[in-house]
């Protein structure tokens, strides 16, 4: 093949490329007003309530402003559990299947970091992908529990999925599966913050809290149906023309034989 061919094939295979890239979305300053927070479920069988706060300082995280949360529980006087679940959407993004196409997988990845913890093992926090469709939250659940548990460190640390399908998200609460079809409602994407404390002492237990950070959101949608944008069209019919311009052009005269410098 020559060099103008692999050219004119190489800029054709990109133009494909791009068309079947889907939509990707990142979010590293993080805007409060952005973001809507859900409570998914708030228990407690001490005799202490748990409290959660959710803030954006603006410097911290990596790079930039980040999601801090703090979690604490006062100091009980019976044992039990106490536990609080809070989903994180950021509707500053969102994916319509019956406009966009239907959903073929989802990537997802942030950087999460644990800023301190007074629990034994140094655990902050458990973070797990969510979206939201129809009022309803939904949690990915393909990572091990050793990915998504947060433990106290100095550096920040990205959690990564790919590929994920509709059959891996669920609603805590029914099991039920998002629609990632083109007959599926619009999706928005954040995460889910999980932490809980069980006190075993009769007498109860000391007080605890945790600090965890995330980072770096980034969302990646591949459509089952993607529609090239007007530049990738323009890219594919300009290789076209090329290569049938090439295909028409006359064969060139052979020369005489002999050594060719190279």
């Amino acid at each position: 093949m020559s060099r103008s061919t692999a050219l004119i094939a190489a800029a054709l295979w990109t133009a494909c490329a791009a068309a079947e890239a889907g939509v990707v979305y990142s979010s590293g300053d993080f805007d409060p007003a952005q973001w809507s927070s859900t409570l998914v479920s708030f228990s407690s069988t001490t005799s202490a309530l748990p409290t959660h706060v959710a803030t954006a300082p603006a410097s911290g995280g990596n790079g930039g402003s980040f999601w801090q949360h703090d979690f604490a529980l006062e100091r009980t006087t019976t044992p039990g559990e106490a536990r609080v679940r809070f989903a994180n959407i950021d509707t500053g993004f969102s994916y319509d299947p019956a406009a966009q196409g239907g959903i073929s997988g989802l990537s997802l990845s942030y950087d999460l970091r644990g800023f301190a913890s007074s629990f034994g093992d140094g655990t902050t926090a458990f973070m797990v992908p969510a979206l939201a469709q129809g009022g309803h939250i939904y949690r990915a659940f393909a990572a091990p529990q050793a990915d998504i548990r947060v433990i106290v460190g100095d550096n920040w640390r990205t959690l990564s999925y790919s590929s994920l399908l509709a059959s891996d998200w669920t609603e805590q609460s029914t099991n039920a599966t998002p629609d990632f079809s083109a007959a599926g409602g619009v999706l928005q994407f954040g995460y889910l913050f999980s932490v809980g404390a069980l006190c075993n002492g009769s007498a109860g237990c000391l007080a605890t809290s945790t600090r965890t950070g995330l980072d770096n959101f980034r969302v990646g949608v591949d459509s089952a149906s993607a529609v090239p944008e007007p530049g990738t069209w323009a890219l594919v019919l300009a290789g076209l023309a090329a290569l049938l311009v090439r295909r028409r052009a006359p064969p060139a005269r052979p020369g005489a034989a002999g050594h060719q410098a190279v």
